[in-house]
Formats: C-alpha cells, sequence, structure tokens
C-alpha cells in the first residue's frame, strides 16, 4: 500500500496549463521546434487542460515536432504545468533515443525519483530536422507513448516494483524490465519461505502476501501483477524453502544447542 502511494501521481486539484519546451529536471531546454501541440481529448477555456481528474477517461497529448542530436538529459518538448504554481505535473519528451515520460509522484516529496517510463530506441533512426510525431494518453492506470507507427502500451508500476524507486537512473517501460520486479518481489518473499516454511504460519504469511498481490493494485495507482510477478513470488518462496532446508540449522543454533544441553543429564 505505501509503494501504491509513493508512486501515485500528484495531479493538482486545480487548472493544468498545457507548455510547450518547459525546462527539463536537470535544466536542460529542448532545442528542437515543436510545430504542433494540443490535447487529443477534452480541453477547458483559456489553455487549460483536463488530465488525472477521472482515470476511466482517455487523457491524451499529441504533438509534431523536429528531431534533434540525442541528449543524455531529458528535454521535455511538453508538459503539464500547475496553473497557479506552476510546478510539472507531467513531463514527456527525448532523453538520448527514448521517449519518456515522467510524472510527478508522491514519492518526490521524500526526494525518491521513479524511474522513468519510456518507450525506447525510436529515436535511434530519425535524422536530425526529421519531423516526428508523437502521443501520450493514459487507459485507466496505465500509461501509452507512441513515436509514428511504434507504440507501447501498459507501463506503469506494479507490486514489485519497489526498485524503481531505488534506482532512480535505470529505466523501465512497464513491459520489458517486468524482471525486475519479479525479482525484487522474490527477495521480499524469500524470508517467508525460509522462517515461515510449509507449516500454518508460513503458508498464512504467503497467503497475505498473494492477497496483498490481487487487492492492492486494485485500492493504488499500481497495475495488477504481470505473469512474471507471481512467478516472482512463488520462485522466492520456493528459494526460501531450499535456504531452510540447507542452512536452518546454522540460523537457529539456540534451539539445536538447547537440545544437547537437556541431553547431557
Amino acid at each position: 500500500v505505501l509503494l501504491g502511494w509513493l508512486l501515485e501521481p500528484r495531479f493538482p486539484d486545480g487548472p493544468l496549463a498545457l507548455s510547450t519546451r518547459p525546462p527539463g529536471p536537470e535544466g536542460g531546454i529542448f532545442q528542437g521546434a515543436v510545430l504542433r501541440l494540443e490535447p487529443g481529448t477534452r480541453a477547458a477555456s483559456e489553455g487549460a487542460v483536463a488530465w488525472g481528474r477521472r482515470p476511466g477517461e482517455r487523457d491524451r497529448l499529441e504533438a509534431r515536432f523536429t528531431a534533434v542530436p540525442p541528449r543524455w538529459s531529458f528535454r521535455p518538448i511538453a508538459g503539464l504545468l500547475d496553473a497557479r504554481t506552476s510546478e510539472p505535473a507531467l513531463l514527456w519528451g527525448p532523453k538520448g533515443d527514448d521517449m519518456v515520460l515522467r510524472l510527478r509522484r508522491h514519492a518526490d516529496a521524500l526526494r525518491l525519483t521513479a524511474a522513468d517510463l519510456r518507450l525506447r530506441d525510436v529515436l535511434s533512426e530519425a535524422l536530425v530536422g526529421d519531423t516526428l510525431a508523437a502521443a501520450v494518453w493514459r487507459e485507466g492506470e496505465a500509461y501509452c507513448l507512441s513515436l509514428e507507427a511504434r507504440a507501447a502500451c501498459g507501463l506503469g508500476y506494479s507490486v514489485g516494483s519497489g526498485w524503481a524507486l531505488l534506482l532512480p537512473s535505470a529505466w523501465a517501460d512497464g513491459g520489458a524490465d517486468r524482471w525486475l520486479d519479479g525479482l525484487w518481489l522474490a527477495l521480499l518473499i524469500l524470508p517467508i519461505g525460509h522462517w515461515g516454511g510449509r507449516r500454518g504460519r508460513g503458508i498464512f504469511a504467503l497467503g497475505l502476501a498473494c492477497a496483498g498481490a490481487v487487492l492492492v493494485p486494485a485500492a493504488t495507482a499500481l497495475l495488477a501483477a504481470p505473469v512474471v510477478t507471481w512467478g516472482g513470488l512463488v520462485s522466492g518462496w520456493l528459494a526460501g524453502l531450499a535456504s531452510r532446508r540447507l542452512f536452518g540449522g546454522w540460523l537457529r543454533p539456540a534451539r539445536r544447542f538447547g537440545s544437547v544441553h537437556q541431553q547431557m543429564p
């Protein structure tokens, strides 16, 4: 639940202003031209944009821009800013050869930066000066990115995405990096298998973990756990059982010493 809250996007209650070429988090500014930028769905008066109000609606931004030499720092082509404070709620643009989406989240208040959501390697074949069409939109709690004919949907974080807060310089696209979700969850579940075993308390703890993997996404901004996440949960429990058989005696010396002491008389 805490992870879901930390990774939940923070959209302001007031209006959002649509901005072209806003400064990036590292201070860089996109050097190309943004030829067109508009909301693909509803827009309020005076350039204010409604986004993030109702997850069931298809919020969308569309843009045409000219390609520039790749920069390793994030250079947004567009952003949604709080109309009252000018604080960015959404930034979208190229970083290296990728198209990146960065949202303001609750974790930012704790100086934890979630790994970016990316459409990878879509700019690797673009020539400087090419005119490109891109879009970003939301479907439920997941996000989609497109550039020309390439698109990816279902971008977001699951219950196994705690690593995304500890590795802010890493990339994430909510798809190809799901193996990190499985590995992270396996490391968290391993102690349950080791200390709980296959007895009642171990099965009960494992049941709680499985229930959390199902129920927490329904109550937070996390996405439903994919198959690889469940694979990590089961693998971590089995690894814990194996470590219990191999090293259990070493990690419980007090019980063994007690049994020997009772046999001495």
